[in-house]
């Protein structure tokens, strides 16, 4: 099974959200297997729920079917008694009848007559009964009746000749007519009773068990709807920490990218300073070749020496620039300051690149801000 959300099944949920998570607003944790835990245990107790509602249902079934069975037991011993009651009474009638004068048709139709109505009062009422509602008034009156003709018509010949023995014998199947005609609808008003009982309970036992498969089914369709939620909600805060990275890495290549130009600019302020440094040198050296055209008749001044230093130590960083920031400082006259760094490597030691770093610094504040080399 899939959920329309995302496509995934249910196992594919399950790995892919079994992360907790921590709601912003309030600081709750939410543990998605905790969830899927609750409600697959809530969802075994439905189950079983449902398991007993079924079985109380099949009893009920089975008890309401065990009652129809007896109806139509009790209704076929009852047409079976009144048959056998019906036929030897009117044979007993017949005779009396005939020796009353009647002609073969009426005597022998007397009895079935008085039967019939006896058995369409039986049935109406069993009809009621089986409706659960009450007989009309005279109904009573006429079953009694109809039964005691009966009666009378069996019994007469008898008791008018004394044999009291006969009339006894006559006697009993009007008796079982008249009784099953009074007790076969209270029977059957109770066995309907029982059936729209257990029906009753049947109806209701359906209910319960369409209730719990509902919440069965609202309830496995909200596990579904939560846990492609949580893949839902992951996969969101994995697009935005995604984005986050992103911006993340554009601002350090753009932080990188104005460093290099920062390098490079750098790079080409120390390369012009070092040609202007070089053309300042080339014109002092041409300057001192025509200088030297001119006196060179003259013998030349005595000049001493300098020896250079053999070991000296090259000054930390902060010391140069704080160095050649003194010498821009104390620089006096018209023209820019040139940087000798021959001087200051005879002095304190140090090369070329040093103390050219060294008066890039001492530009930048609290330092001068220009300065030429040598």
């Amino acid at each position: 099974m899939t959920t329309e959300t995302t496509g995934l099944s249910m196992d594919e949920i399950r790995a892919q959200s079994w992360t907790p998570s921590v709601d912003q607003s309030t600081g709750a944790v939410h543990d998605p297997a905790v969830d899927l835990v609750h409600g697959e245990s809530t969802a075994q107790s439905i189950d079983a729920e449902i398991d007993r509602i079924t079985a109380d249902l099949d009893s009920v079934r089975r008890r309401s079917a065990t009652y129809r069975r007896a109806v139509v037991g009790f209704t076929i011993a009852v047409i079976v008694v009144v048959g056998f009651a019906m036929g030897t009474a009117a044979a007993e009638v017949q005779k009396f009848a005939a020796a009353a004068g009647f002609s073969t048709f009426s005597s022998w139709a007397l009895d079935p007559v008085v039967g019939l109505a006896l058995i369409v009062l039986m049935v109406g009422e069993a009809l009621i009964a089986d409706a659960n509602g009450k007989a009309p008034r005279g109904t009573a009156a006429l079953r009694h009746f109809a039964g005691l003709v009966t009666l009378a018509m069996n019994c007469w010949p008898s008791c008018a000749a004394g044999r009291w023995d006969s009339v006894v014998l006559h006697a009993v199947m009007p008796g079982l007519l008249i009784g099953f005609a009074a007790v076969a609808p209270k029977y059957r008003r109770v066995l309907a009773s029982l059936t729209a009982d257990l029906r009753a309970e049947e109806l209701r036992l359906l209910q319960r068990r369409d209730d719990h498969e509902a919440a069965r089914a609202r309830q496995a369709k909200a596990r579904e709807e939560a846990a492609a939620q949580a893949v839902l909600d992951r996969l969101a805060s994995e697009r935005a920490d995604a984005e986050r990275e992103a911006r993340a890495q554009r601002w350090r290549d753009e932080e990188a990218s104005r460093q290099r130009v920062q390098e490079a600019r750098e790079l080409a302020e120390i390369e012009a300073i070092r040609l202007a440094a070089q053309a300042e040198a080339d014109r002092a050296r041409a300057a001192a070749n025509a200088a030297g055209n001119r006196t060179k008749d003259r013998p030349p001044p005595a000049r001493t020496a300098v020896k250079k230093p053999t070991s000296l130590r090259t000054p930390s960083k902060e010391t140069a620039v704080r160095i050649v920031a003194e010498a821009i400082r104390a620089h006096e006259g018209p023209k820019p300051f040139t940087l000798d760094w021959e001087a200051m490597q005879t002095q304190h030691g140090g090369g070329r690149a040093f103390w050219f770093d060294a008066l890039k610094q001492a530009k930048q504040p609290p330092h001068l801000a220009s300065a030429e080399t040598a």
